[in-house]
């Protein structure tokens, strides 16, 4: 960690800028990322250039990945609690909400992109494939030490894509185990 700022001024420097983050994009409050009616399923990355994430520069490459991974994993709840909170039960147990891990291919010489996955069970294809499997990458475990580090590892299900033609799209997976009011279809659901 850093030394020239202490841990309060480095929560409250993260917590302003990841928030600023979040607000600056279009399509990633939860207000505006629900309010459009997504086709089939999209993914929105918390980041669209490396500008965008300029204000973490100063930590080392394990803290940058840490501090995307706790802020996406608050923003992932904030998205969950919202679209339970404004739906019906209906379409809460018919769609899933997730955090996406890409760009493996060329980490650490790039940051790894963090994005907000949505599907809804009218996309057929996607929910009778079974697209998941059981963490068994250096990635996915590299996410999950990442997220004992945060405490985190026991709220959340890993997972890694089934091994894709092209290395480019390896990606890791992570959905909410339980959310205390929800009944959103959990990741688990589509593990082959």
């Amino acid at each position: 960690m850093r030394t020239d700022m202490d841990d309060k001024k480095i929560t409250d420097y993260l917590d302003k800028n990841f928030d600023r983050l979040i607000k600056r994009s279009n399509e990633l409050t939860p207000e505006d990322f629900f309010r459009t009616k997504w086709e089939d399923c999209e993914e929105v990355p918390i980041y669209n250039t490396y500008a965008d994430i300029s204000f973490l520069k100063r930590f080392s490459q394990e803290e940058k990945d840490l501090y995307l991974l706790k802020y996406s994993l608050k923003h992932l709840n904030s998205l969950v609690s919202y679209f339970c909170k404004n739906n019906n039960a209906e379409e809460i147990k018919n769609t899933l909400v997730m955090l996406t891990i890409s760009r493996w291919v060329l980490y650490p010489e790039e940051q790894l992109c963090f994005g907000f996955f949505i599907t809804y069970k009218y996309h057929k294809t996607f929910w009778a494939s079974k697209p998941y499997v059981k963490p068994y990458t250096k990635q996915s475990f590299y996410i999950i030490e990442l997220m004992k580090k945060l405490n985190l590892a026991d709220d959340y299900f890993v997972y890694d894509d089934h091994p894709p033609v092209n290395p480019e799209l390896q990606r890791v997976d992570i959905g909410l185990k339980k959310h205390p009011n929800h009944n959103l279809i959990t990741l688990d659901h589509f593990v082959a």
